[in-house]
């Protein structure tokens, strides 16, 4: 018989994980979970003895066999204690994991509407995974696309480099006392022509970061760094003529003391000499180039941070919305967590709406938020109200707004009318990635009202969001 029990526990475990896909110690907690918060409730309504045995089930899978210590006698006269305490002792040697087993599956007997919850978390774990491995692969796509392309340039700039430095070690080889003045000129143009070729678009892409507006001084500025290259790399090169001069001194030193090296000796060498100096001078100039990229780039991404991210739309006359995003998430939220009405929450299935009406100095409103650990909805919307001026902002929970609401009024003699208030979409509800950066927005006042900031949960079912949100008007 105890084997025909153990079997049966087990088919019944394999029978509740292959249902929801998921293992026992996955559904467990949501099952605790959805059991301290429904319990009581419509939703979820035991006799006792269901209770008796719950509780039970719940001391087993946590301690295991019942063990007095955990549980102490008070007495007679405390009847729910003693009761809860012969159930645990009736489990005998259960396992914990059976012990989870027969909670879940009880839970899902005396209440349907627990499974629709076991369903919509492993929806959420599946999207989050597919995100997850999209974003994975997208990442690693691009880095292999940028790992490529640079290491194409790096290539196309040694070859270039090399050609160009063999055809002016070939020239210096070849000048003559007479024509030394005009052919280093000549060579001195070319090495510049060449320099000047290869770091136009890096230097240029600097100054256009530096003077964005200027195109006299981006000109200036592109020759003088230009200039400055070459001088480098001219006495980079006349260094390492030098040491080759006194390389080959010293060769000839020691063919007059020893009478007994030759000429072809001397020449490989000289050569071996030539090619390492190439070499290290290709090295040197690789590392400079990329030392320089690095340089850019640091500048780059500082005056990308100091302008905020680019505009995702542009603010076009029509009045349509600029929406963009921001990186420094964890600094954002920081800055408002002293800031009470800066931080709301929001239940599962719930939308919030942040009432913001338009000031008298004001041209423009911008708004920024995040969230912790998850995405929430968010759209804007413009409510006429010629006669509002109130600067407050007003956090109310409300139902989605339809194209046109109302709003209740009170007459003189305290009776209520409606006001009919013409409601526009500025940006509909769309699911923002405000778990991973600042999302911000800005808009053109089209003339005096309310402004509507909806935050939407509804698509979420049992999970709450924390909203850190700023909203201030430019003049």
């Amino acid at each position: 018989m105890a084997n025909v029990a153990k079997n049966s526990v087990v088919v019944g475990l394999k029978d509740l994980e292959g249902r929801w896909s998921l293992k026992i110690s996955e559904v467990y907690p949501i099952a605790l979970k959805f059991f301290k918060e429904k319990n009581g409730s419509k939703a979820l309504t035991l006799t006792y003895n269901d209770r008796l045995k719950m509780f039970a089930l719940m001391k087993q899978a946590v301690h295991g066999k019942y063990t007095p210590s955990l549980m102490p006698d008070n007495g007679l006269l405390d009847v729910v204690g003693n009761n809860r305490r012969s159930a645990w002792q009736l489990l005998g040697d259960m396992s914990q994991e059976e012990a989870m087993s027969q909670f879940v599956g009880m839970l899902d007997r005396l209440c349907p509407l627990f499974t629709h919850v076991v369903e919509a978390h492993k929806v959420e774990n599946d999207e989050m995974e597919r995100r997850r491995k999209e974003e994975e692969e997208e990442m690693t796509r691009q880095l292999n696309a940028k790992a490529e392309e640079v290491k194409k340039q790096q290539e196309m700039i040694q070859r270039q480099m090399s050609q160009e430095y063999v055809v002016m070690v070939k020239h210096t080889h070849t000048l003559t006392s007479k024509h030394t003045h005009i052919q280093m000129c000549i060579c001195r143009a070319l090495v510049r022509n060449a320099l000047n070729q290869q770091t136009y678009s890096q230097f240029r892409l600097y100054a256009q970061l530096q003077y964005p507006s200027n195109p006299q001084q981006q000109d200036a500025l592109v020759v003088q760094m230009q200039e400055q290259h070459f001088i480098k790399y001219m006495q980079q090169v006349y260094s390492q003529q030098q040491l080759i001069i006194q390389q080959q001194q010293q060769q000839q030193n020691l063919k007059q003391q020893n009478g007994q090296v030759q000429q072809q000796n001397v020449s490989e060498v000289s050569q071996q000499l030539q090619q390492l100096n190439i070499q290290q001078h290709l090295n040197t100039q690789q590392q400079q180039q990329q030392n320089n990229l690095t340089q850019q780039q640091q500048q780059y991404a500082t005056t990308s941070a100091v302008t905020s991210t680019t505009p995702l739309m542009k603010c076009i006359a029509n009045g349509t919305a600029s929406l963009w995003t921001r990186k420094d998430l964890k600094n954002f939220k920081e800055s408002l967590n002293s800031e009470q009405d800066s931080v709301i929450n929001i239940g599962s299935g719930e939308l919030v709406t942040v009432r913001v009406p338009t000031h008298a100095n004001g041209t423009s409103i911008f708004w920024e938020f995040a969230t912790d650990g998850y995405d929430i909805g968010f759209g804007l919307s413009f409510e006429w109200s010629p006669d509002s001026s109130s600067d407050d902002v007003d956090t109310s929970m409300k139902a989605a707004l339809p194209a046109t609401a109302s709003k209740e009024t009170n007459n003189t003699d305290g009776s209520k009318v409606n006001v009919a208030k013409k409601v526009e979409v500025v940006v509909p509800i769309v699911r923002r990635q405000s778990q991973s950066e600042v999302q911000c927005g800005s808009h053109v006042y089209p003339g005096s009202g309310v402004y509507l900031l909806m935050f939407d949960n509804s698509y979420s079912l049992w999970r709450s969001k924390t909203i850190f949100y700023r909203v201030y008007y430019s003049q």
